[in-house]
């Protein structure tokens, strides 16, 4: 590892705790609008397969997107005072990364609030997806493109979205259910779903006939 050289831009983590030590060494490469994260996956960082363990996934997505928050809140303008909290944070699990990979964290600051910041991130290895990290209360819809259909039938399982493309970004028709999860709405408008609310349950329990 002491003749590893990570890729242009990056160096040696400027944050550490006692959180992600046993991970060392951590990468990071500061751009004008985020903080990405990179790391030469080993076997601190996987679990007994040899595949990179969630757990490691979800901290440094968290951490990659807090500091990029950061950025995003003192771009604007403002004093982020002594940081921020991360108040949600889901993760979507898309494939794997093993030993000897370099896992890249790319946050990407969606949403500058008056007191929240919403954000996202990729997670790949070697340049192919490995997770998707959202610290967003939304969940409207999203679209991907693969020509694997049991990525496919992961992506649908794990993504946190009410509607879901893949390999096409024309998804709305009259006979399908529009609407999202989380804050982006209850209830659903077209598809036969969309008739439920202006339906009325009755139930009926009949006993001794």
């Amino acid at each position: 590892m002491s003749d590893f050289q990570p890729p242009e831009g990056f160096e040696r983590h400027f944050r550490r705790s006692g959180l992600t030590d046993p991970w060392e060494p951590l990468y990071s490469r500061k751009l004008e609008d985020r903080i990405q994260i990179g790391l030469v996956l080993a076997e601190q960082h996987c679990n007994s397969r040899g595949l990179v363990h969630g757990g490691l996934i979800a901290a440094l997505a968290d951490n990659a997107m807090g500091l990029s928050c950061v950025v995003s809140i003192a771009n604007a303008g403002r004093d982020p005072g002594k940081g921020l909290v991360t108040i949600s944070l889901g993760t979507d699990y898309l494939g794997s990364a093993k030993i000897g990979e370099w896992l890249l964290i790319d946050p990407e600051p969606v949403k500058v609030g008056g007191s929240v910041c919403f954000a996202r991130a990729i997670i790949s290895g070697n340049e192919k997806p490995v997770a998707m990290a959202n610290a967003t209360v939304f969940g409207l819809a999203c679209y991907a493109y693969t020509s694997d259909l049991g990525r496919a039938f992961r992506l649908n399982e794990g993504l946190q979205y009410g509607m879901i493309g893949i390999n096409s970004g024309l998804i709305t028709t009259v006979e399908a259910p529009f609407g999202g999860v989380k804050e982006s709405g209850m209830g659903k408008e077209g598809g036969s779903q969309g008739l439920e609310d202006y339906l009325e349950t009755k139930y009926v329990c009949i006993d001794g006939v």
